[in-house]
């Protein structure tokens, strides 16, 4: 998981240093660029509109989305030239400008062209009787493969964000088809869907005095950009209440996979657990230690085996009935007298 999530972050992490550097390279003066007398464009031309290209189809397995990216990188540079190129060493830029239109133009209907496709696999799947997470991942995974067993960073965000819109918008008759193997749910420990309502009638209460007083104390354009981003809150708010009672953590005869809330499923195979106990009090926040919980404290502690290749050896978990998910992890796990108690 390090490997691939450092050699799909390499692009990103170059746009970001050419960003930091030719911004600061073009907008100062010193010995590096002959005390302001060396502002040439063809410096971030080449960095930009070349190297960054040639790093992203290097480092990303599906060419196709080493194209997108390297277009979407290639516009964001042309948009940094267009801000700290001095306007006297602009030759070759004026045109790029005008081009970054066509491009951006171009890109974001190849993004919605996609999105429509993916949105219709998942209805056909819907339609043919699937559970939504699997038609979900269906299709994302027909537009951004597997590079072996993982999925890459784009791809996880896709399917945060497609469950996110379909935990808002589909009918309860698509979120409530079942899954398979022992089912928990975590909506009832110590109030956790009463206080998501909680947070959501509090932001319907407060959103629209918040937008007076911003349109009236501040600006209209402040009050409409918090109000936007306050109402995309809310429908995560919204999203989340609906999953937290429609999205189960699962026992069956390979291993645990969690769903807590929106986050994506983690499967954690039994010859992977150590140890499975009760946890009385509160989790700090820690290294090497994963929190689901959402408003609760967590009842589980599942131990990993620190044979096992995780980047976290403890997984904390708050479940309505504890004591009936220890038990079927006994009489799931071979050496389930190892398994606490």
């Amino acid at each position: 998981m390090a490997a691939r999530l450092n050699k799909q972050s390499i692009p990103l992490l170059l746009a970001c240093l050419l960003a930091l550097w030719w911004g600061f390279y073009y907008q100062s003066s010193g010995w590096y660029n002959d005390y302001g007398k060396e502002k040439s464009e063809l410096f971030l031309l080449l960095d930009g509109l070349l190297v960054l290209p040639l790093v992203c189809f290097a480092c990303i397995a599906d060419k196709r989305q080493a194209l997108v990216k390297s277009l979407a990188y290639g516009c964001l540079m042309i948009l940094l030239g267009s801000l700290v190129i001095p306007e006297s060493e602009k030759l070759v830029w004026r045109w790029l400008e005008s081009l970054r239109y066509l491009l951006l133009g171009a890109f974001v209907l190849f993004e919605l062209a996609m999105i429509v496709s993916v949105v219709w696999i998942i209805r056909m799947g819907l339609r043919a009787g699937q559970q939504l997470e699997d038609a979900i991942e269906q299709g994302v995974d027909k537009y951004f493969p597997k590079v072996g067993a993982e999925r890459s960073i784009l791809a996880d965000l896709m399917l945060f964000d497609l469950r996110l819109w379909s935990y808002f918008l589909m009918p309860a008759r698509y979120l409530e088809r079942g899954y398979s193997g022992n089912l928990f749910s975590y909506h009832k420990l110590d109030g956790n869907q009463a206080n998501q309502m909680g947070f959501i009638l509090l932001i319907l209460f407060e959103l629209p005095l918040t937008h007076l007083l911003l349109h009236f104390v501040w600006s209209p354009l402040a009050a409409n950009v918090v109000t936007g981003l306050t109402l995309l809150g809310l429908v995560f708010f919204i999203a989340e209440y609906r999953a937290s009672s429609r999205r189960f953590v699962t026992l069956d005869d390979r291993g645990i996979t969690v769903r807590y809330g929106l986050m994506g499923p983690r499967f954690i195979p039994w010859f992977d657990i150590e140890a499975v106990e009760l946890n009385q009090g509160r989790v700090r926040r820690q290294p090497g230690v994963l929190r689901y919980r959402l408003f609760a404290s967590p009842n589980i502690r599942i131990k990993l085996d620190p044979v096992a290749a995780y980047h976290y050896h403890s997984i904390y978990l708050g479940l309505d009935n504890p004591a009936e998910f220890i038990r079927y992890c006994k009489m799931n796990v071979a050496s389930g007298d190892d398994l606490g108690s």
